[in-house]
């Protein structure tokens, strides 16, 4: 995909998120893959074709959008309608980068002291 694909791309992810505001508006992922791309996904193909509409959403969150989720079989993508559904998704970001770390941890084989102590040390950097 070239930079003005991928332009367009986050433009129609954004309009198609603008005005679903709180869960009860959640667009699910096929759905906004579909409305942006028009295309449909094809179940093996899923994790890579729906890859870019992630991309470009978290682009979108850094952006400044305040794109959150809501899980399960009636989950999907919306703007935060106020802050506990901003607060709800930064807990979801740190469960699962603790999750991460603890993983980190146990590889390096590593006190939890020693590997925050390296993080301190990278992210002074």
């Amino acid at each position: 995909m070239n930079d003005m694909e991928r332009d367009e791309l986050k433009r129609r992810v954004r309009v198609l998120l603008e005005d679903r505001v709180g869960p009860d508006e959640c667009i699910n992922m096929y759905q906004l893959y579909h409305a942006a791309t028009g295309r449909q996904i094809i179940p093996l193909r899923r994790v890579d074709q729906t890859r870019q509409i992630r991309t470009v959403i978290a682009e979108l969150q850094e952006d400044g959008l305040a794109i959150v989720h809501k899980a399960g079989n009636e989950g999907g993508y919306y703007i935060a309608a106020d802050k506990a559904d901003i607060e709800r998704e930064a807990a979801w970001f740190r469960k699962r980068a603790m999750a991460a770390l603890r993983r980190e941890k146990m590889l390096r084989r590593i006190s939890t002291e020693e590997l925050l102590r390296q993080l301190r040390i990278e992210f002074d950097m």
